[in-house]
């Protein structure tokens, strides 16, 4: 079941996450991007520019399905493309919402 909140309106429960599973329940539900955070938390959506780009050391929670891989981190999303409308599939980068964005939406 899907809910909507942030800049990444959609949340995917998905199952020992992972990047990969992440990416395709997003893409299976019609979305360009797929954001892993927390290690345990898939977003999705069709647009990321409200992020702004962290250093990719920042994304460092290890996924729940999968903990030789990264998930995200605390206010931090890895930055996937699914592969709708022709985009590569590979991670853009690691990034957080604006301090505005997380006063406003606080989530």
């Amino acid at each position: 079941m899907a809910r909507r909140c942030g800049l990444f309106p959609t949340i995917l429960s998905v199952p020992n996450l992972t990047p990969d599973s992440c990416r395709s329940g997003c893409q299976g539900a019609g979305h360009a991007y797929a954001g892993v955070q927390y290690g345990y938390l898939c977003r999705c959506g069709n647009s990321y520019g409200k992020y702004t780009k962290v250093s990719d050391e920042e994304c460092n929670a290890l996924c729940v399905g999968d903990r030789a891989q990264k998930c995200g981190g605390f206010w931090r999303s890895a930055v996937f493309t699914t592969g709708k409308w022709d985009l590569q599939d590979k991670q853009l980068f690691c990034g957080t919402r604006s301090s505005q964005e997380k006063k406003h939406n606080k989530g």
